[in-house]
């Protein structure tokens, strides 16, 4: 037999003010936000086959933190049994952000914890035990902005870029035009420079004094016109 201290906390302090007593309890059937919290590999009851356990938390809303647990067989006789818990395993790690094309591993499914999606809810009747909430169907959470190749849980390989753009380059703007400068009709220009008189000829320097042999001549006398004689001079008599 064991024997503790008074103050013996089992290992993990915890005030009982932070849990919630109602955590078992169903919550009404409906959508919710939720994040996978832990995942565990056991064996069935049977002890025939695998199961993996998924725990669930409520994120947002009325009913946050709120739990939901679910169990599927991986490894079972009954082949029904595996192809359902396939089925629902794809849409977990699809609204995870995978392609769903990847090969199942503890580590896939581990690579899942924290990370948030939607859940369709419904509230499940069992025989002989107390109604519970399971997960009818998984969704992808919408993200704004977000580009549809941009999933969280893609391989580089597996993530395709978005098309290249085809919009045209940016082109420089044009440089502005010159300012034009006024400019006058030219009536206006005439009327505003008065006219300038044209220089009178200013005699050159061999015109105003020229030597006497270059004088000017005078000019010969009118030639005699015919009909008229003039006067014999007294030597030609």
């Amino acid at each position: 037999m064991y024997s503790y201290d008074d103050n013996y906390d089992f290992g993990a302090p915890t005030n009982l003010s932070d849990v919630d007593e109602n955590a078992f309890e169903t919550f009404p059937a409906g959508t919710y936000t939720v994040e996978l919290t832990d995942i565990d590999i056991k064996p069935n009851s049977a002890g025939t086959g695998e199961l993996v356990r998924a725990v669930f938390r409520v994120t947002e809303g009325q009913y946050r933190d709120r739990k939901i647990f679910e169990n599927y067989n991986v490894r079972n006789p009954n082949p029904t049994a595996v192809r359902i818990a396939l089925a629902k395993i794809k849409q977990l790690v699809m609204a995870c952000g995978y392609t769903g094309n990847e090969q199942l591993t503890v580590g896939l499914l581990r690579s899942c914890i924290g990370r948030e999606f939607t859940a369709d809810v419904i509230i499940e009747q069992q025989d002989g035990y107390p109604d519970k909430n399971v997960v009818k169907k998984y969704h992808r959470r919408q993200v704004a902005n977000e580009t549809p190749w941009a999933t969280q849980g893609q391989s580089q390989q597996q993530a395709q870029p978005p098309a290249p753009s085809t919009a045209m380059p940016p082109q420089p703007a044009p440089a502005p035009d010159p300012v034009p400068t006024h400019q006058q009709p030219p009536w206006a220009t005439q009327s505003a420079t008065p006219a300038q008189p044209a220089p009178s000829a200013q005699p050159t320097a061999q015109s105003a004094a020229q030597p006497p042999w270059q004088a000017q001549q005078p000019a010969p006398a009118p030639s005699p016109q015919s009909g008229h004689h003039a006067a014999p001079r007294p030597w030609e008599r």
